[in-house]
């Protein structure tokens, strides 16, 4: 004969413990243990994020909310582009700025134009006779200080070179900069000068000085596409425009319970809207036909 006193007991003992357990009072429905287990859950997980970013050398305190956690990320990823990107362009990863990643690729540029622009010049001689060609091939080699055996791309490429830097040098000189100033210096001094229309146009969208440098643009950026991230969670789930990442974070902590209450409820051929109470007392109605 079936106990269905020590049935009921055993119920009640059961949603006590998990009510103590949750550190609620111990008359807490199924639906208060399940939210504060979904809090748990949620508070849980920040933690570990914001152990992950200590380990990461990050300075990320205990209290941080999932706003400040979520900005970590961010520039933490950003962080790791920059040196992804330093060291594709040969610069220290760990130190490398975001301007002298830049600066690489536009000392490429330059210097590319001169060769492209020297070799024009070569093929202008063009049709020569095979002797002729020889001549001037070994004239320039001698012009720029190589053996007369080099061949034509290292030839442009040193002719490149020189050019360069005798520009550099002029520029250098006219605008009044040391004498061992280098590329670097003289980028610098156009740029906090003449804005790039580039860099112009993302400064002034992210709400910054035309003159910000490239790292502080980055920045922002990130920062607000994350904030744009942010208000399209809030308008999707018709939160209050206040609402942080803590609110839906937490939301959806609350959503994927509420999954699993839909789950549950269809095992056991309840309504898919079933509370957490009729959920449970259908588990133990099972158990006490078993």
């Amino acid at each position: 004969m079936v106990d269905y006193i020590k049935i009921v007991n055993e119920y009640e003992a059961f949603r006590k413990r998990e009510a103590l357990c949750v550190r609620l009072d111990e008359n807490a429905t199924w639906e208060e243990i399940f939210d504060r287990n979904a809090l748990l859950a949620c508070e849980t997980a920040r933690k570990l994020n914001v152990e992950l970013l200590q380990r990461r050398r990050i300075k990320a305190t205990a209290r941080f909310t999932w706003n400040e956690i979520m900005v970590a990320w961010e520039l933490l990823r950003l962080d790791r582009l920059r040196k992804e990107k330093a060291r594709i362009s040969g610069l220290t990863a760990k130190t490398a700025t975001w301007e002298e990643i830049i600066k690489v690729p536009v000392l490429r540029i330059v210097k590319q134009g001169r060769f492209m622009r020297d070799l024009n010049k070569c093929r202008k001689h063009c049709p020569l006779t095979s002797a002729q060609k020889e001549e001037l091939r070994q004239r320039q080699a001698i012009a720029v200080g190589l053996p007369i055996t080099s061949r034509w791309k290292p030839i442009l490429k040193e002719k490149t070179n020189q050019g360069f830097n005798q520009d550099m040098e002029m520029c250098i000189r006219h605008l009044g900069l040391s004498s061992d100033s280098g590329f670097e210096d003289l980028y610098d001094y156009i740029n906090s000068r003449f804005a790039s229309p580039d860099r112009q146009k993302e400064a002034i969208s992210l709400g910054l000085n035309e003159l910000a440098t490239w790292d502080e643009i980055f920045k922002a950026k990130v920062l607000h596409n994350l904030n744009q991230k942010l208000l399209k969670e809030i308008a999707f789930w018709g939160f209050d425009d206040k609402a942080t990442w803590d609110d839906v974070i937490k939301n959806q902590y609350f959503i994927e319970l509420d999954i699993s209450r839909e789950e549950a409820a269809k095992e056991l051929h309840l309504p898919f809207h079933a509370s957490w109470d009729q959920i449970i007392v259908e588990s133990f109605k099972i158990k006490l036909e078993e």
